[in-house]
């Protein structure tokens, strides 16, 4: 239990130290490298996003940064880090964000687990 709003945050940390400590694979810090990618391409992929029993998520595009709301970031937008033209990661926790080609839904994964969502607005 976590006295936070962030607690989330905290809770992922520990997990991935626990993870890498003992070995767990779909725990284990994964290293990437950020790319760089045309700029211009970050707008098109702001919308919001709807997948499955209600979840929802945010993505605006704020100063040339790609920014993302979701409930498993917490309230606060999270800034996301391009890896490739379509896929994105967050420094905050260890969450892949995959567009799909066409920019009519994304993918949000973390470890073995992935959830798609529909682009709504």
């Amino acid at each position: 239990m976590t006295n936070s709003d962030a607690g989330g945050d905290v809770m992922s940390e520990l997990v991935r130290a626990v993870g890498a400590e003992y070995d767990w694979p779909d725990f284990k810090p994964v290293q990437r490298t950020k790319a760089t990618i045309d700029p211009s391409t970050l707008p098109a992929l702001a919308a919001v996003y709807q997948g499955e029993r209600g979840l929802t998520a945010t993505v605006t595009h704020e100063n040339g940064r790609l920014l993302i709301q979701a409930p498993p970031l917490g309230p606060a937008p999270v800034e996301l880090h391009p890896s490739s033209p379509t896929e994105f990661l967050t420094l905050a926790a260890a969450l892949i964000v995959r567009f799909a080609d066409d920019r009519e839904s994304l993918a949000i994964q973390q470890g073995s687990n992935a959830l798609t969502l529909k682009r709504v607005k």
